[in-house]
């Protein structure tokens, strides 16, 4: 009867976690009107108790809502017994006042004491003013501590009232949690907040009485709250489950506008069996939500919770410290910090990104100024100041002014006008702007100082429902341009693939590869049975699951992500055998699967599917309404965005009811499955005839880095990229073919002005492929951008890259066709149906073009293209990554008075990269070209394949070409990043 005798304290400690949580309770529930809880009582269940080393523990294993609805959560403590004593009250009362806000604390304690048992009742009241705005709340801390081998029955009751009206946010303290026991995770210790609009007051009281009993342990158990008043809300919105992408900053550090709400960590968010993070992200992700937090930050091992008011708030609080601790630094009159802007501008801001500041480089009475990714400080016609220049910039006499310094160059007095600095010479301007104060890199306020790069081995994930899919800057302050680069390979195999990862795509730099669907699908040895799934088997023509799976890890291991394109909305087409029959499932797939007409057996048993999984006429279960082009795409309506289409079989294939549970869970299975694996990004296959809020109830279920959709030419819709991510800009590099290829020369130059294809897709909602599937001619055709036109289609690759205005490219890996249909090498027409592709690293891929277009021969030749291993691409990839500041000079025939062919065409990007192209016959010789960027000499990355650098560039003073041309119909790129003939990967 061991456990019969310590009965007594475990109902002590029973009633200290009920207070314990009431206090909780109370604070959390924003639905609580005036509402009385008094004299509640529990039963104490022996399953609840563990008897460990004279510890007291309360298991978790079953939620507590159920016994009157306080929160569960594992609690431990130690009790021992009392005897007889008397109370004794003291109150205290403290006010605190700061800028119109009054804080009031009122503490009052009873103590009772005797000689082996002291019981502490603490009740807190905490009363807050806020401009005009005031709350109070009160709390208890339930204290006991006892010291000798006795015993007592502690009986406590409790009352709480509560109202509601204003702001407040409870932050609760530490605890660790135990999982239920049907759960293999593992306890980890937890830091909430919970925000609710309420004003609240709570009160709670304690009576204990002692009887004898028997004896029990010494212990002492300790409850407490803080609060915080927050500034802004976030709730959750309504609609479709609301995605939160990958922001792509660093670690964030408290500023104005972002609070951290939480922090979890423990073995729950470590890598999965694959020695993948991505499951951790994904319980990351869900505690966000739980919490309502709308920004998390994860690395491996650890989960912080967010909440930023706006994206604004985010960035200036993704700063991972100054640059330089030991420099020194500016500030203005106003103690604003000297920093950079996105376009290289200084400005001054009163929250600033530290690690963005603006060094002083002092050489006795004079200075300069240098930005912290080296570029010095120069000023602009207008007198604003720009760290434009990696050579030399601005030279500024110091003069003091007793704790302030002013800076003089030739061309006026820096000053601070607003948030910006500027050089003026005009007089009258009040005194104080031209005074700065130099502070020490180790005095900036900032959060941990630790630099943050992508392949930092602590790496961090910020996401949030505050940024987009692929946002335009990320890193410190998100001021970053970013510039991912993607590439396509398409009917690769995975073990290709991986090697691809390896040897080529890693080491250029690229972001991430696009794998075509990876679901068991119909037999045929056309590219399009790939999107025709017969079930969730990952068995495809590409390899089998485990080969899938160790690309994923390989590649993602070599810095390259993965994107797969799924196919959710329909599957195979019924086979002709279940046309005939409509019952049963005479077809096979690609894996043995069998399916029929609008079913399908499944090969993982949740995947299986029968005509009610799918969209039907009414009672009419063997069919649906149609679109293709017999009905000119359309259902019925004139456009296709308004979802028309979506209940209808595209092509006459099945098409998925993804209002039928069982259909979304399937969909949701099949996606967690390829996450797990280290799946982060995907394309949509047929995203149009898809609905979002349905979609979004498995799709987001997961964090992704990036989605993007199946999209044509149609108007895009109001937050449809919340959902399916990111559109296809199909024009863009159709445009940049026209005027490379199809315009007369004497056009060439508008090929500057292409900043977009759609003119309806916002530029920074779109992926931009160089060619797709869907979009290629038979024959060789200069309008359609494809590898048979050759070495325009390769400059005009080169050139997509080299522009400033793409965010995302899309770059082709691809075979050669002389069908439309056909599938890869190895996959002939009219041959065998369970076909499997040739391997482009044993028969090796097409050399890079030299004419355009290509021969006959070349373009009916069925062998591997791989057009992203043609010369210059990795060096337009490296060019990319440093180069994508604004146009800031061009030169081409007419323009300024220059004299240069039709044809000829160079441009300036920022102070720091040049790019030029020669369209057409015969080589352009760039001697005495000014291109004022940095003299020295360059590798031209139009020429680099990733190893060699065949072509240099070499400049004198000014910038003016020495040495260096560009080839007929070729492009040359040099950047002041890369001032040696073989630029070195050591970063990506």
């Amino acid at each position: 009867m061991q456990r019969r005798t310590s009965a007594v304290p475990w109902v002590c400690r029973c009633h200290t976690v009920r207070l314990r949580r009431a206090l909780r309770w109370v604070m959390r529930r924003p639905d609580l009107g005036a509402q009385n809880l008094d004299s509640e009582s529990w039963e104490v269940n022996e399953s609840d108790i563990e008897s460990e080393n004279g510890n007291i523990t309360r298991n978790s294993s079953e939620d507590d809502s159920d016994r009157g609805g306080w929160p569960s959560g594992g609690f431990t403590s130690n009790l021992s017994g009392a005897d007889g004593g008397w109370p004794e009250t003291s109150t205290s009362t403290s006010t605190r006042s700061s800028l119109g806000s009054s804080f009031t604390i009122t503490t009052t304690s009873t103590s009772f004491t005797s000689t082996s048992f002291t019981s502490t009742t603490r009740s807190t009241s905490f009363t807050a003013t806020i401009s005009t705005t005031s709350f109070t709340r009160s709390f208890t801390t339930f204290s006991t501590t006892s010291t000798s081998t006795r015993s007592t029955t502690i009986t406590t009751t409790r009352s709480a009232t509560t109202t509601t009206t204003t702001t407040v946010t409870a932050t609760s303290s530490s605890r660790t949690t135990r999982p239920t026991s049907s759960s293999t995770r593992i306890p980890t210790t937890e830091t909430f907040t919970t925000t609710a609009s309420r004003t609240t007051t709570s009160t709670n009281s304690s009576v204990t009485s002692t009887t004898p009993s028997t004896t029990f342990s010494t212990a002492t158990t300790t409850s407490t709250t803080s609060m915080l008043v927050s500034s802004f809300l976030f709730e959750p919105s309504s609609g479709p489950l609301e995605a939160m992408p990958l922001c792509y900053l660093p670690p964030l550090v408290d500023k104005p506008g972002c609070q951290r709400c939480g922090r979890q960590e423990g073995p729950l968010f470590g890598l999965n069996e694959l020695k993948q993070e991505t499951s951790a992200r994904t319980r990351c992700l869900e505690s966000a939500r739980a919490a309502k937090c709308n920004v998390w930050v994860f690395r491996v091992g650890s989960c912080e919770l967010w909440n930023c008011s706006s994206k604004e708030a985010l960035h200036r609080a993704a700063d991972s410290g100054v640059a330089e601790p030991d420099g020194t630094f500016l500030k203005d009159y106003h103690g604003r910090l000297v920093t950079t802007s996105r376009d290289r501008t200084l400005v001054a801001e009163d929250t600033p990104v530290a690690s963005l500041a603006v060094a002083l480089r002092p050489t006795g009475s004079v200075a300069k100024l240098q930005s912290a990714d080296g570029h010095f400080v120069t000023v602009a016609s207008s007198g604003s100041l720009e760290a434009s220049r990696w050579d030399d910039g601005e030279t500024f006499n110091i003069t003091r002014e007793g704790a302030y310094v002013l800076l003089q160059s030739p061309r006026g007095l820096l000053r601070s006008d607003g948030t910006a600095i500027m050089v003026s010479r005009r007089e009258g301007r009040p005194p104080e702007e031209g005074l700065f104060r130099v502070v020490r890199g180790l005095d900036l306020p900032s959060g941990s100082r630790k630099g943050w790069t992508r392949n930092d081995t602590e790496r961090v994930w910020v996401h949030s429902s505050l940024c987009n899919y692929q946002e335009p800057f990320g890193g410190e302050g998100g001021r970053e341009r970013r510039s991912a680069t993607y590439v396509k390979l398409w009917e690769w195999n995975y073990v290709d693939v991986l090697k691809e990862c390896q040897e080529v795509l890693g080491p250029s730099g690229v972001t991430a590869v696009q794998l075509s669907p990876v679901a068991e699908h119909l037999v045929g040895p056309q590219w399009w049975v790939r999107y025709q799934p017969v079930s969730a088997s990952l068995h495809s023509r590409s390899g089998t699951a485990d080969e899938l799976r160790s690309a994923v890890a390989g590649c993602r291991t070599a810095g390259v992500e993965v994107i797969i394109d799924v196919v959710l909305n329909h599957m195979a087409r019924p086979c002709p055998a279940a046309q005939e029959l409509l019952e049963g499932t005479p077809c096979v797939g690609w894996n043995g699967t069998a399916y029929g007409n609008r079913r399908t057996a499944g090969a993982r048993g949740w995947d299986a599917a029968t005509p009610l999984h799918f969209h039907h006429r009414g009672k009419e279960i063997w069919g649906a309404c149609g679109v293709g082009p017999e009905t000119g795409f359309l259902c019925g309506s004139p456009v296709t965005t308004d979802c028309s289409c979506c209940p209808c079989d595209m092509y006459g294939l099945p098409d998925w009811d993804l209002a039928v549970k069982a259909v979304e869970e399937s969909h949701a299975r099949h996606l967690e499955e390829l996450h797990r694996m280290g799946v982060t990004m995907l394309r949509i296959d047929a995203a149009l005839y898809m609905e979002s809020d349905l979609v979004s109830r498995f799709l987001n279920r997961f964090p992704w880095d990036m989605v993007y959709q199946e999209w044509w030419h149609e108007l895009p819709l109001p937050g449809r990229t919340d959902v399916f991510g990111l559109y296809r800009d199909l024009k863009f590099m159709r445009r940049i073919a026209e005027f490379l290829d199809v315009a007369p020369l004497a056009r060439s130059p508008e090929v500057l002005n292409v900043t977009r294809g759609d003119f309806y897709i916002n530029p920074n909602e779109a992926v931009y492929p160089t060619c797709f599937h869907d979009g290629r001619s038979d024959r060789a055709d200069p309008a359609v951008p494809t590898f048979k036109n050759g070495l325009a289609f390769h400059q005009q690759q080169l050139f997509m890259l080299a522009s400033p205005f793409p965010i995302t490219v899309l770059l082709w890996g691809g075979y050669a066709w002389r069908q439309i249909d056909d599938g890869p090498p190895g996959c002939e027409p009219g041959g065998a149906a369970r076909c499997v592709a040739t391997s482009p690293h044993q028969d090796g891929c097409m050399a890079t073009p030299g004419a355009s277009p290509l021969a006959e021969g070349d373009v009916e030749d069925r062998r591997w293209v791989c057009e992203h291993r043609w010369q210059g691409v990795a060096g337009l990839i490296r060019f990319r990554r440093s180069c994508r500041q604004p146009m800031t000079e061009s030169w081409h025939s007419g323009h300024g008075g220059t004299l240069l062919s039709p044809g000829h065409v160079a441009f300036r990007l920022g102070g720091s990269c040049f790019v030029a192209i020669a369209r057409g016959a015969g080589r352009w010789q760039l001697s005495g070209l000014a291109t004022q960027l940095p003299p020295g000499r360059y590798c031209d990355l139009g020429s680099w394949d990733g190893r060699t650098c065949v072509r240099e560039v070499v400049l004198g003073p000014g910038g003016r070409v020495l040495e260096g041309g560009v080839p007929a119909g070729g492009l040359t790129a040099i950047s002041a990043a890369d001032m040696q003939p073989t630029p070195s990967l050591e970063d990506k």
